[in-house]
């Protein structure tokens, strides 16, 4: 499950760096324009965050064991798989993809044409600038709400994550009984025993500038 936790933590990061721009004089030092910075990470954030549907439905297809090849574990076969199980699974995962889809024609436009994703105001004033810049008209004078702009893209963004990380956080938990019965039908969680536990604090504490444990040594 860690490949979903680590699509949705990294939507976050995007949405930090998007808060936090780096700098004008960096910025124009790689030829990118404050604007063209935040549709970059939005574009990659559209694409990361609507792969979240993805790869839960690959946590199911391992979890379910249900030996689909991953290019065809697709929503529609899971789905059925998880109806004739478990409706309240197949239930969270429905609302998944309802939270997913709105993403998904900014998912495909950008991934196969290469269109950025538009959010109203924010690629207004982007256009703006661009056809100012391309008639070698001056900026100065023309008030642009860039503060208005940036906001609307932040709060996009928060919203779809908003919308996504709890609904799947919840189909993963659903999976949680069927999880459960795969690892005892695999002989059950192996705890350590107490010399493993032992081992395993006398290593912490030679990391740490403790003594090398005898059981390290080579021979």
């Amino acid at each position: 499950m860690s490949r979903v936790e680590e699509g949705l933590w990294e939507s976050y990061l995007l949405i930090l760096q998007a808060r936090t721009p780096p700098p004008a004089e960096w910025l124009a030092s790689v030829e990118l324009s404050a604007e063209s910075f935040l549709q970059q990470i939005l574009n990659h954030f559209t694409v990361v965050l609507f792969s979240t549907l993805d790869r839960c439905l690959l946590v199911t297809n391992h979890v379910l064991a249900l030996g689909l090849h991953d290019r065809l574990a697709s929503h529609a076969a899971i789905r059925k798989e998880l109806a004739s199980v478990d409706g309240v699974a197949e239930q969270k995962f429905a609302e998944l993809e309802t939270a997913v889809r709105p993403l998904s024609d900014a998912r495909h436009f950008f991934a196969h044409r290469g269109e950025p994703r538009k959010i109203k105001l924010f690629s207004e004033v982007a256009r703006a600038k661009k056809i100012l810049d391309a008639w070698g008209a001056p900026p100065a004078g023309i008030a642009f709400n860039e503060a208005g702009a940036r906001a609307q893209i932040l709060g996009q963004m928060e919203s779809d994550l908003g919308s996504i990380r709890p609904r799947a956080t919840a189909a993963l938990d659903s999976l949680s009984p069927f999880y459960a019965s795969r690892l005892a039908f695999l002989g059950g969680v192996d705890h350590p025993s107490p010399e493993e536990r032992q081992r395993a604090a006398a290593v912490m504490r030679y990391f740490k500038g403790g003594e090398r444990p005898r059981f390290m040594e080579a021979g």
